[in-house]
């Protein structure tokens, strides 16, 4: 892109567009490796605002609503200070991986429900002891 500016070209970003002029003399070939990087970014800045759109999702979707969609998420748990799973029904816990606790939807409302203090000793035990809440 460096080398497209030093020969006359422009870019300018307006929005969520790109556009970019080339002097007629400039090569043609530089022209398509400028498109070709452009639609790189493109592809690039569309797939991180889908996870980033995806991310949004998750992080707003009820825990009422998690037993529903039968999967297994791996968070960083604000309550408790470290990674959890979080699982959509016992039947999802063989999808998890890993020494991190797992906490089924109906574990982790019953939990997010106590006090700060009460829910950290309450989930060191089920760390110890791999119990369940309810």
């Amino acid at each position: 892109l460096k080398k497209f500016q030093e020969h006359g070209g422009e870019i300018k970003e307006t929005g969520k567009t790109v556009q970019f002029y080339a002097p007629d003399d400039i090569d043609i070939t530089l022209k398509e490796e400028v498109v070709d990087r452009l639609k790189e970014i493109k592809t690039f800045y569309l797939s991180t605002e889908a996870k980033d759109k995806e991310i949004k999702y998750w992080e707003g979707l009820p825990l009422s609503k998690l037993a529903d969609q039968k999967i297994a998420i791996k968070i960083k748990s604000s309550l408790v200070g470290e990674d959890i799973w979080l699982v959509s029904t016992a039947e999802e816990m063989d999808k998890v991986k890993g020494p991190q606790v797992v906490y089924t939807a109906q574990e982790a409302i019953v939990i997010s429900g106590l006090p700060k203090e009460f829910a950290r000793k309450v989930h060191a035990f089920k760390k110890k002891f791999k119990g369940e809440i309810f």
